[in-house]
């Protein structure tokens, strides 16, 4: 053992130089010493008073250094490269810890410096020790190990490189940039001068990816970046912002020099092509800045102002720029969307949408046939919020797809309200192209039921050519359940002859602008006659919209438009025209009931004989004139003794009594309810022949009584199906000719 301070210490701080391959016993301390070599550290001991270093086996070859320059503290200083954050002395001098009796410890990484002379490669060392105080406290001496560490630092660099840095143009990533971006908005702060953020986007590298591939968007990126870097100037920054983006951190720019500045980026792009391995490639560039502290104090303001600035470059032209100015227009329409982006949750939340109607009127009769529901939002202050702002929010929240299905929920719902409605409903184009959602869409409207007649989709053309092969199976899917299919909008998009004999639709609404000023613009009476024309060699029904004054409505009927819909018709009203006929007829939002389920009663007949006489003795020949009323008094008492027989024989069969009189008139369905689909015996549910026995005379009766009444049902709907489907009682439904002329059904 080494005795030094009145410490004992291992043997291991040997001579050094000492062989490693010598053969020791397991039971000496060298052999803890020679494992420690193997395995490529070595151990010190530094007196501190003496300044003498004592090396541990393979110290020589492990360091690569004579054993002369490790013999004492100051010969290993100088080895050490002078750009070492630290080094042994300092970690031992500079330590704020007290020796307690155990040592201090210490752990720190340096690099010893390469020799070209002697030959003496550069290399990064850990060591890591304790420290222990003389009498007076100070450090007297310390022990330690120290291993070379090149691989892992290495690797930590890389990593700490890739950290900050982008791979593909070595310039700051993100991260950084946003590091640099707080330290050059609180360096113009304390200054009181301004500096500025500008991003700049490669417009077309979506189009570089696809005609060349994305390794040649990446030589394009990586040529680019090289030209930026080249006129930055020395101070400022740039980095790679993100795919296709790279930021700049302009210290000392005024708003009289940002412009200047972006130009000098832009004309970088746009003198010469950029050569890459498939061949020339041209890029073009747009920016957006912001100065700053004048109108963001962080990095994160900065950025998305400056990224609001792009937005709107991108609109324009190629190699554009714009730079952020405070707009009050904006902020106040900010602060709309944001209310109205809470408002359109909470509505959802609580089925607080509501829909205004705007009616369709019949070009030539001058009839309302329909009417388009729009949707409409009361905000907490109590004003109506309509669609115009509410769609927009609504898309970019991304819950426009269930305002989407709130709207075909209230729509179908009204109809089963109102027998009389007619209802047009858009439909958003996410909503339209979205697979999973559409698909919900159809599935509510076969749910709805027969009430899909009367209700027409509109979606506008940009929709359904966006993609056409889903357009078109969506398109068909809808005209499956029963309703109507209308292009909105038609004309504003990529109309041709092809699109409409390949759409399966029923309907195109011409867009408003081809549709006013009409008195003074032949331009737009040619259009509105050559789309009206098109549309009716297809055999599509059209609509004009935005139709405001008199001479436009007179000009259009003259071009052969068949439906007229504009504020000069009617303006959009949330109180609906017509009167209410099957209030909890269904709902989205509660179970839907068919009919009300009566207590049972004893068995009776399912028709009465009253009834059943009266049929016998008043239903006329078909050849009969004058007889519809007395077919509608008989049908309906019919009807009326069936629905109340039909609730009270579901249970005939268990025999329980009840008082008749205890089935009130709420429990009995509407007439239109009952009436809605064919009288046949699948409208009576036959009992089970668990209940029911063959042997039984009064079964036996009662299933022949049932039988003859509706025969005798059958006769009297055939006859009264055969008068209210003549010309002359075609209704609301039909014109003098008796053509169909609704939008839907």
């Amino acid at each position: 053992m080494t005795e030094a301070s009145g410490m004992t210490m291992p043997s291991a701080f040997g001579e050094a130089g000492t062989d490693v391959n010598a053969t020791l016993t397991p039971q000496t301390a060298d052999s803890i010493a020679l494992a420690i070599a193997a395995a490529g550290d070595v151990t010190y001991h530094w007196d501190m008073k003496t300044d003498v270093l004592t090396w541990g086996l393979g110290a020589e070859s492990i360091l690569k250094r004579p054993a002369d320059m490790l013999a004492n503290g100051k010969h290993f200083a100088a080895l050490l490269d002078p750009d070492n954050l630290t080094s042994r002395y300092e970690a031992i001098s500079n330590s704020a810890a007290a020796d307690e009796g155990t040592g201090v410890a210490y752990h720190i990484e340096y690099q010893l410096k390469a020799d070209s002379v002697l030959g003496l490669p550069a290399m990064w060392i850990e060591d890591r020790g304790r420290w222990f105080a003389g009498a007076d406290g100070r450090p007297a001496h310390a022990v330690g190990i120290v291993r070379t560490v090149d691989e892992r630092h290495s690797r930590d660099q890389m990593l700490s490189t890739l950290s900050h840095t982008d791979p593909l143009t070595g310039m700051m990533n993100r991260t950084r940039l946003d590091e640099a971006l707080e330290e050059a908005i609180g360096s113009a702060r304390d200054s009181e001068t301004t500096c500025a953020f500008a991003v700049a986007a490669i417009r077309n590298l979506d189009v570089v990816n696809e005609a060349y591939g994305f390794e040649v968007a990446d030589e394009v990126i990586a040529a680019l970046s090289q030209r930026l870097r080249g006129v930055t100037r020395t101070g400022d920054g740039i980095a790679r912002y993100s795919g296709n983006k790279f930021g700049f951190i302009l210290n000392n720019c005024n708003g009289a020099d940002l412009p200047v500045a972006i130009e000098r980026f832009l004309n970088v792009a746009r003198d010469s092509v950029i050569e890459t391995s498939h061949g020339p490639v041209w890029a073009l560039l747009s920016m957006g800045a912001v100065l700053l502290p004048v109108h963001a104090d962080s990095s994160a303001g900065a950025r998305a102002l400056a990224e609001e600035a792009l937005s709107s470059a991108l609109r324009l032209s190629s190699d554009s720029f714009v730079v952020h100015m405070p707009s009050e227009k904006v902020n106040t329409a900010r602060m709309v969307n944001a209310r109205c982006a809470a408002e359109i949750v909470e509505c959802l939340r609580s089925n607080k949408f509501h829909l205004a109607f705007q009616p369709l009127i019949d070009a030539q009769s001058g009839r309302v046939v329909c009417h388009e529901a729009l949707l409409r939002m009361r905000d907490t202050s109590g004003e109506v919020v309509t669609a115009g702002h509410l769609v927009p929010v609504a898309e970019r929240l991304g819950l426009i797809r269930l305002v989407d299905r709130a709207v075909v929920q209230m729509a179908l719902e009204t109809l089963h309200r109102h027998e009389e409605a007619n209802l047009s409903i858009n439909l958003s184009a996410t909503t339209a192209n979205d697979p999973r959602w559409n698909t919900q869409i159809i599935e509510m409207i076969e749910m709805a039921g027969a009430v899909a007649k009367r209700l027409t989709i509109e979606i506008t053309e940009t929709t359904a050519l966006t993609d056409l092969t889903s357009a078109l199976a969506f398109l068909e899917r809808l005209r499956t359940t029963g309703c109507c299919v209308a292009i909105d909008d038609f004309g504003a998009g990529f109309t041709s002859f092809r699109n409409l004999r390949d759409l399966p639709i029923d309907v195109i609404k011409l867009d408003g602008s081809y549709c006013s000023n009409l008195a003074k613009d032949p331009e737009n009476v040619y259009f509105a006659r050559t789309l009206i024309e098109m549309a009716h060699h297809f055999g599509i029904r059209t609509v004009a919209e935005w139709v405001e004054t008199e001479s436009d409505a007179e000009i259009l009927k003259s071009l052969g438009i068949d439906f007229l819909q504009g504020n000069y018709l009617g303006l959009p009203e949330a109180e609906m025209p017509w009167t209410e006929t099957a209030a909890a007829a269904f709902s989205f939002h509660e179970p839907v009931i068919a009919a009300a389920t009566a207590p049972a009663v004893p068995p009776e007949p399912l028709v009465s004989e009253a009834v059943a006489e009266a049929v016998d003795e008043e239903v006329p020949e078909e050849s009969d004139e004058g007889t519809s009323e007395q077919v509608d008094e008989i049908t309906e008492d019919l009807l009326m003794e069936l629905a109340a027989a039909f609730l009270q024989g579901t249970d005939d069969a268990d025999g329980e009594q009840q008082d008749p009189e205890s089935t009130s008139d709420e429990e009995l369905p509407d007439e239109a309810e009952l009436s809605s689909g064919p009288a046949s015996e699948a409208s009576v549910e036959p009992m089970s022949e668990e209940t029911l026995s063959e042997d039984d005379p009064e079964i036996a009766a009662l299933e022949d009584e049932v039988d003859g009444s509706l025969m005798r049902l059958r006769a009297a709907l055939d006859h009264l199906t055969l008068q209210i489907t003549t010309p002359d009682d075609v209704g609301d439904a039909g014109n003098e000719n008796g053509e169909d002329v609704r939008l839907a059904g």
